[in-house]
Formats: structure tokens, sequence, C-alpha cells
């Protein structure tokens, strides 16, 4: 498992690798065309760290920052172009999963996440090698969770852990980043991205939150 878990980072970025090098030659064979809607999916990889209250109830003298931990990065987002071919407004859902082995046999689960409106600026000629390159950032509701989970019976879904606590604070979150995409058809883009996310919660678990994650993309426009 450790052994594992130490492969994905090089796993993404050779990922990372070959989506550029395929975009290289396919871009040349579809321009970005992107006058209406889209719709996308990203999974990946991500640094990220919180603060946390160890007393609770945002006692601030007894706060604590954890290390850099590493966890998965799914994304999703919906999109309507506001001028064709170089603005877009999108709302997105980011989110930092991490789970661990706490105790003897159970685990304590964190998941944080960001609702967002977005704009993503596409500075280059969309018929131009340059033109999959798109800049973002937004902001909007965020959402930190955590969870712990202890043996259970298996059901009928695989899951052989119940939760036994879970605590749910909202707060505030914001992110930028940029990436690369190229067209495998005419409105379907893969490619490859990069942000920092940062969520302000402020409540009697979480204070606030940031990540880094790396992800690979895939959207389709209509």
């Amino acid at each position: 498992m450790l052994l594992r878990l130490r492969l994905i980072p090089s796993l993404i970025v050779f990922a990372l690798l070959l989506v550029t090098l395929l975009a290289q030659d396919a871009v040349a064979l579809s321009p970005h065309i992107r006058d209406g809607w889209m719709l996308g999916i990203s999974y990946g990889y991500g640094r990220g760290k919180f603060s946390v209250f160890q007393g609770g109830e945002g006692d601030v003298a007894n706060r604590l920052v954890t290390d850099w931990e590493r966890g998965a990065v799914p994304q999703m987002r919906i999109g309507h172009v506001l001028v064709k071919n170089r603005l877009m407004l999108t709302f997105e859902n980011r989110q930092w999963l991490q789970e661990q082995g706490i105790f003897v046999e159970d685990k304590i689960r964190v998941n944080i996440q960001t609702w967002t409106l977005a704009l993503t600026y596409y500075p280059a000629n969309p018929y131009s090698a340059a033109g999959g390159f798109y800049l973002q950032a937004g902001a909007g509701p965020a959402n930190a969770r955590v969870a712990v989970l202890e043996p259970a019976e298996p059901n009928p879904w695989g899951e052989q852990f119940e939760e036994i606590f879970v605590k749910n604070e909202g707060g505030t979150g914001y992110f930028a980043g940029l990436g690369y995409e190229f067209r495998i058809v005419s409105r379907v883009a893969a490619g490859a991205a990069v942000s920092f996310v940062s969520q302000s919660i402020g409540g009697d678990i979480f204070d606030d939150a940031v990540s880094w994650p790396a992800t690979l993309t895939l959207n389709w426009y209509w």
C-alpha cells in the first residue's frame, strides 16, 4: 500500500507530460471553438494542509496546523461562454479528499470542497497551438467535513467501515489556476490543469485549508 501511494505522484506527472506531448500534434487538427455550453470533469492528486482547533469550539490557544498531506482531487463543472473564444463563466465543485488510519483499526476521513462561480479566460488565438491555454479564478461557499470510521460488517456495496462521528462546517473558498487542453474531436477536449485552492472555515474544528491540485481534465463543448 505504501509503495502504491508513493507511485501516485510519479504516475500523475507522467500523465501530465504525456497529455502535453499529445497536445502538440492533436491541437493542430481541430481549432478551439468555444461558443456555447461546456460540461467537464477532472481527477488527480494534490497536496493539502489545514488548521484545526484541538480542543474544539474554536479554541485558538490549541490551534494545530497539519503537515502537507496527499489527497485525491475530483472536480466537476458546467459553464457557458460569455465572449466567444475568450471568456467563460462556470459553476464548479472542487474537492480535496484524504483518509488515514488512527488508533488500531479506525480511520479518519477529511473532505474539503468548494462550490465556486469562476471565470475562465482564453488569451490565445483559438486556431493556433496556444489556443488550448487558459487561466481561471473563482470563489464561493466551502464545506469542511471530518468523519471517524470504525470496522463494520460488509454490506452489498463492499463498504466495511461505518461512520461513528461526522462534523460539517461551512465557510468560503477561493481558487486560481491555469491549464491546457487539446481537442480529441471537434467538441471534446482533454488536458491538464494545476491550481491553488484556499478555504476559510472558522468553525469549531476547522479554521482554514489550502491545497495544490494537479488534475487531468475532460471537457465537452456544445
